[in-house]
């Protein structure tokens, strides 16, 4: 797929769901109201003034955290509110991820000193990885993990283990 056509489906996506009738989306529309903006395009400046603050702010690991961990917790309720497995099994899978990249922060002087735009890039692969609209958690799952884990390529995985029997069960005798 190309990138023009990417763009296209994340701008159309957006758009869907931001029609929707709930309350993020009508706190939203009051700015875009306020300002004569659609609810797109209030997101769009969002999300360009979040960027540059990351960019540019000595906070912005700060903040980067506490999106990084509040969005996908937010999600994780409102799953469980709705009572949807498959979404849920996304963001379990997501915390792994999280978990990871919170370990390399110990280095983040010598990272950032390499990588200037270490935080920013990282927030934003942690909001792809959480987001319901592109499932990156499950598709880095399926890409990178799975292969990994499988039978036919984990040695330590594919060998037969006999099972033993530990307890007994009683009137077994």
């Amino acid at each position: 797929m190309n990138v023009c056509l990417l763009h296209k489906e994340i701008h159309n996506s957006l758009k869907i769901e931001m029609s929707k009738d709930n309350e993020f989306n009508r706190i939203i529309g009051k700015f875009g109201r306020y300002f004569n903006l659609l609810r797109h395009e209030v997101i769009y400046i969002f999300a360009t003034l979040f960027s540059l603050y990351l960019l540019l702010c000595p906070s912005a690991l700060l903040i980067s955290r506490i999106v990084t961990t509040s969005l996908p917790i937010y999600y994780f309720y409102c799953n469980i509110r709705e009572k949807k497995p498959y979404e849920s099994k996304r963001l379990l899978i997501y915390w792994p991820f999280y978990a990871f990249l919170h370990q390399v922060d110990y280095f983040i002087f010598y990272i950032e000193s390499a990588i200037p735009c270490y935080v920013f890039l990282k927030t934003i692969f942690l909001i792809y990885l959480s987001s319901k609209w592109s499932r990156g958690s499950i598709k880095m799952y399926k890409t990178y993990i799975k292969p990994l884990s499988s039978p036919d390529n984990n040695s330590l995985t594919s060998e037969k283990l006999p099972l033993k029997r530990t307890t007994s069960i009683q009137g077994d005798n």
